[in-house]
């Protein structure tokens, strides 16, 4: 793409309609250790483009270029001071409202993993879990995100101590793997270098123009492959650029 564009445009969809308000900003925070995102969209006044449990789809725009930011669901919203904000939550939202007591004997632990997402309401997933079978797997009630987490753990106590964690994508799909299969967030391996398109650099970070980056998405750092752990994404009439932690691969 063309980086001597600075002025990203974003592109707003409320239940399948573009939303013709323009926000004043818009963030969006991703973290390797975290499976939700921060997102939020904020707009002056009281304008209030949605309602709670409306789907969102944010697009970004440079030219022809079109990117997909976010997609998910308003989750809440605020006011603040001479603002409305629109508080934006993914696929985590159903992982975290579905509540399971689970009892499994002598299962596969993938099949206990599509079982209970499927039970949360998730239909577009992409999973990379061993062929294990379980001795014994249960749980009291608890959100079907901890009982996940519990699979992790179980999984380590078989031998299998790899970097295994979920998260959504920028198509809210669910994804549960490492970072040699599933376990990555899917995109444009975007090339960066010193003095050409980093606006500011400092130790294991740099600042560049709005660009589609999450963690654990490659990306290229003066030659060298860069997986990004933490990224703050922000767009608004007085600023846009994405701030990217990362590590070598």
């Amino acid at each position: 793409m063309n980086f001597k564009i600075n002025r990203p445009v974003i592109r707003v969809i409320i239940n399948n309609h573009v939303v013709t308000d323009k926000p004043h900003r818009f963030i969006l925070r991703t973290d390797y250790d975290l499976p939700y995102v921060i997102a939020e969209l904020v707009y002056p006044g009281n304008i209030s483009p949605g309602n709670p449990h409306d789907s969102v789809v944010i697009t970004l725009i440079y030219n022809t270029d079109t990117y997909r930011l976010f997609s998910g669901y308003i989750f809440k919203i605020s006011k603040q001071k001479q603002k409305t904000v629109l508080h934006l939550s993914d696929g985590f939202e159903k992982l975290w409202a579905t509540v399971l007591a689970v009892s499994y004997r002598k299962e596969n632990a993938r099949v206990i993993l599509n079982d209970i997402i499927q039970k949360a309401g998730l239909t577009n997933v992409q999973i990379a879990c061993p062929v294990v079978e379980f001795a014994r797997f249960s749980t009291l009630q608890i959100p079907v995100s901890e009982i996940i987490r519990k699979i992790i753990e179980t999984l380590k106590s078989y031998g299998y101590d790899y970097e295994y964690r979920f998260f959504f994508d920028a198509d809210n799909t669910f994804r549960f793997g490492t970072l040699s299969d599933t376990g990555i967030n899917p995109g444009e391996r975007f090339a960066f270098e010193t003095g050409v398109n980093i606006i500011e650099k400092g130790d294991s970070r740099f600042q560049t123009v709005a660009l589609p980056i999450r963690h654990s998405q490659e990306i290229e750092v003066n030659k060298k492959t860069i997986i990004p752990h933490r990224t703050s994404l922000v767009i608004s009439r007085t600023e846009s650029r994405i701030m990217i932690w990362g590590w070598e691969s």
